[in-house]
């Protein structure tokens, strides 16, 4: 399958050169990747990557928000092992997208995400942007690192897993779905 990017780093991160909103620092932990991958995975809408945070900022400046990417929300996994764990998922770039991440134009990518106010765990996954200023002081790049290349398939079982634990601790069947 297609290589999966990492979009949200696993364990405290924060965002030194300033968020659009809100502050960290934040905390990816397996039980909120396990979340927010249990929101997305009855999703049918794609997660819009888009240039420069423009969806954010499309309000004030009145300009277009077009999309570099698109990530299908049904994708999302979390890795805790090797040297970038996180959220990850896959990205479908747009041919424009993909040419300058070859040519090295762009190079980061910088998500958007609702958090707990009190745990400052994210909770979910708005957008993400494809960036050369990234807010987080621990960059993800949009070009695929060799070490972050683990499969869909090859984390899809990990993922199941890791549900039906976490379904488990909260009492419920693992057959639960999100509408439950």
């Amino acid at each position: 399958g297609k290589p999966l990017t990492r979009l949200i780093p696993a364990g405290q991160f924060d965002a030194p050169r300033g968020s659009m909103s809100g502050a960290g620092p934040w905390n990816l932990t397996a039980a909120a990747a396990a979340r927010m991958i249990a929101i997305n995975a009855v999703r049918q809408a794609d997660i819009a990557v888009d240039y420069e945070h423009q969806l954010l900022a499309s309000a004030d400046n009145g300009k277009e928000a077009p999309a570099s990417g698109w990530i299908n929300p049904r994708s999302l996994v979390w890795i805790e092992a090797g040297n970038e764990p996180g959220l990850y998922g896959l990205i479908d770039w747009t041919a424009k997208a993909q040419a300058m991440i070859d040519a090295d134009e762009y190079r980061y990518l910088s998500p958007v995400f609702t958090y707990s106010a009190t745990t400052h765990e994210p909770i979910d996954l708005m957008h993400v942007a494809l960036t050369n200023f990234p807010a987080i002081d621990e960059p993800i790049r949009a070009a695929l690192s060799a070490r972050s290349a683990l499969t869909h398939n090859q984390e899809q079982h990990h993922v199941n897993e890791t549900l039906k634990k976490l379904l488990a601790q909260l009492g419920l069947p693992d057959t639960t779905t999100e509408g439950d």
